[in-house]
């Protein structure tokens, strides 16, 4: 005899992709299940992002069906949960409604990496052998992707400027992707930058305590500007103030409110400088902000913390399903 299918509670699916969403949603529709749609990227505006601007309009023409199939599985999804209030406020405007009770935000997440004694030994004797080493100088690091959209020659100008002016900083560049060979190349006429490659967890920690800043330059496009990245709570976990650019993005806001970092003017090298400048000078300030910097990352970056919360409005949802009550609007 055949078992009869257990339907679930509730659906929680990550978008994208847009097809697997939208067929989600049809089925939970159809048998009656409350489903959330998780917003994690922002398919197919960003497809946009590639075409030349006289190609763009052809471009939108082209990709009308995505477009209508995100705006139908939006509309019709029980409630919507963005990674930011940009990101949230980006699926309403697709779903045509405002924002109900049964919305909610819920960043991104990092959860405290478990690093033995010897994993840190190895760790520190790593970066010991890479000259990483309180040797006079100051270091300030990056962590991740090396791609496309990652603009580090912003930090390579910066470098050469500091270095033109006696300042004894050295910047440390961990990641790898389809740009690592052109930035290694390039690092060979810049002494005062270290590429690294790929790193573990127990690298990157031992890394961040010998660092005095991490740096977060994000893409200047409206997607990127609304969200913040795994670097930045990765800076957090390790008390490292962030200095990010553009200002106009949520990650600038949120560490000007913690006074967790700071900010410079999109690829402007001489106002990175400078900001460096202001945390070797000051010290204090750079205590002040890698506390706060940690405070942040646990009142609000906490992986613990962000999944009881987003348990806790799951489980909202279904009691409202299952009651069938009207749908408020949230205040």
């Amino acid at each position: 005899m055949k078992k009869e299918a257990v339907l679930p509670n509730i659906i929680l699916i990550s978008y994208p992709p847009i097809e697997t969403c939208s067929r989600t949603v049809s089925f939970a529709q159809k048998n009656n299940i409350p489903v959330v749609i998780d917003l994690r990227d922002m398919w197919p505006d960003i497809f946009l992002n590639v075409f030349p601007p006289l190609l763009k309009p052809l471009a939108k023409i082209l990709l009308l069906p995505k477009f209508w199939e995100t705006r139908r599985a939006f509309s019709r999804a029980s409630a919507l949960f963005g990674i930011t209030q940009g990101f949230l406020e980006w699926g309403l405007r697709y779903a045509r409604r405002d924002r109900s009770t049964l919305d909610g935000v819920f960043p991104f997440s990092y959860h405290s990496p478990e690093v033995s004694p010897n994993q840190m030994k190895e760790a520190d004797q790593f970066w010991d052998n890479l000259g990483v080493i309180s040797n006079g100088f100051k270091y300030v690091c990056y962590l991740g992707s090396i791609t496309r959209l990652t603009n580090l020659d912003t930090i390579f100008t910066a470098s050469a400027i500091l270095r033109e002016r006696s300042v004894p900083v050295k910047f440390i560049i961990c990641g790898t992707g389809d740009k690592f060979s052109y930035y290694l190349e390039k690092s060979k006429d810049y002494p005062a930058v270290i590429m690294a490659g790929f790193i573990n967890k127990p690298k990157i920690i031992a890394l961040m305590k010998r660092c005095i800043a991490g740096l977060d330059p994000i893409p200047n496009t409206y997607d990127f500007k609304v969200t913040i990245n795994n670097k930045a709570f990765e800076y957090m976990f390790g008390g490292l103030p962030i200095i990010t650019s553009p200002e106009d993005t949520y990650l600038a806001s949120l560490i000007r409110d913690y006074n967790c970092g700071m900010s410079y003017s999109y690829q402007n090298p001489y106002e990175l400088a400078e900001l460096i400048i202001t945390l070797i000078n000051n010290p204090d300030l750079q205590k002040r902000m890698s506390e706060n910097a940690r405070r942040l990352y646990e009142e609000k970056f906490q992986a613990e913390k962000v999944y009881q919360e987003m348990i806790a409005q799951l489980e909202k949802i279904v009691a409202f399903h299952r009651n069938e009550k009207e749908l408020i609007p949230a205040h």
